[in-house]
This record gives C-alpha cells, structure tokens and sequence, in this order.
C-alpha cells in the first residue's frame, strides 16, 4: 500500500479529519527550521476554516519515504491575519500512527535490504540501506 496526493486529498482539502493531530508549539524561525531539515513535499497553498470560523492559509510538508513515496504523514502550517496581527501554527498531521513490522530475513538484513511494513494500514516501509 502507498499514499499518493489523490489518496490524501480528502485531508488535504479539509473534507476529512486528520485521524493523528499533535500540536507542535514552536516559535516562528524554528518551525521553518523543523521543515527544512526533513524531506517533504510542499502542496500548493489552500484556505480552510479553523475551529473558530476563522479563514486560514494552509501549507502542507507532506513527509516521503525512501524512493519518494508519501507516508500518510506530515506537517500543516496554517497563518492567517487577525486584528493587524499573524498568527502562526504548526501541527503534525497523519493518516495513521504507524506501527512498524520487519519481515525481512537475517540474511536480507546483512545485505541491507530491510522488508517491513505498517501493520495498521500496511504501508509499505521497507528500506534498502545497501547503497
């Protein structure tokens, strides 16, 4: 199994709930720091209501795997002005909270071919650290 943009675009686009939300409080300069340091793909930006009613912009950092593939996870960056002032807030989203199981053998592991997999929504997580 694999995420793809199509398969995440319910979330995206604010028609489904995040099923995973935690709430990061970080000041400005270092959550743009956090999202340089990981290897994410930035989506377009997107206007969604807040709890409050409140029209936000939203950047999402979707989160990749080895070789490229989306993990389901990642982070939302959400700002909008309000009484003359930005307010800022970073959030990690996911679809699920991976739990992960290896299936590779010992001797695929020696050769640095690791087979695993999320056993709640069986993404593929297998890693290949031979090269």
């Amino acid at each position: 199994m694999r995420y793809t943009l199509e398969s995440m675009d319910p979330y995206l686009s604010g028609v489904k709930e995040w099923p995973v939300i935690k709430e990061l409080r970080r000041s400005i300069p270092d959550s743009l720091q956090l999202l340089i340091g990981v290897n994410v793909r930035a989506t377009s930006v997107r206007w969604l209501l807040d709890n409050e009613g409140h029209l936000n912009q939203c950047r999402y950092f979707l989160l990749e795997g080895q070789g490229g593939g989306l993990t389901g996870e990642g982070y939302a960056l959400f700002s909008r002005w309000h009484q003359g002032q930005s307010h800022v807030r970073l959030v990690q989203v996911a679809i699920c909270d991976h739990k992960v199981k290896s299936t590779s053998t010992r001797d695929e592991c020696m050769h640095g071919w690791h087979k695993s997999h999320c056993t709640k929504c069986g993404l593929d997580m297998s890693v290949d650290s031979s090269g």
